[in-house]
């Protein structure tokens, strides 16, 4: 997560969970390894089809946090089952951290060959 420093007290990240299989899956994403840092508007579904993806948006309240520091949040761990099997890869753990400042400047190097 990235927050620009002063523009409120809440950061939100965009992502979907995405079926690239050929069977409908059932997802889960459990935040609790965030100690309540991290919410997600949707948390699981069901039957999710082939070729689809379900958009969810990740949430952070940025008012006990100081600027111009990265801070690790946790991990969430996100669940995707078919017929009550866990698919290749699952579940899978992301770590969350979240960085608050000016954010209207970041460098990225890029390097071509």
């Amino acid at each position: 997560f990235y927050h620009q420093v002063g523009s409120g007290s809440t950061t939100n990240l965009s992502s979907s969970i995405q079926n690239m299989g050929g069977e409908a899956v059932d997802w889960n994403i459990d935040t609790s390894g965030t100690a309540g840092a991290v919410s997600a508007d949707i948390t699981s579904g069901t039957s999710l089809t082939a070729d689809n993806s379900q958009p969810i948006t990740f949430s952070v309240n940025t008012t006990s946090y100081s600027p111009n520091q990265w801070y690790n949040l946790g991990d969430v761990v996100v669940t995707a089952t078919v017929n009550g099997g866990n698919i290749n890869s699952s579940p899978k753990t992301v770590p969350a951290w979240l960085y608050i400042g000016d954010i209207t400047q970041l460098y990225l190097p890029y390097i071509v060959k």
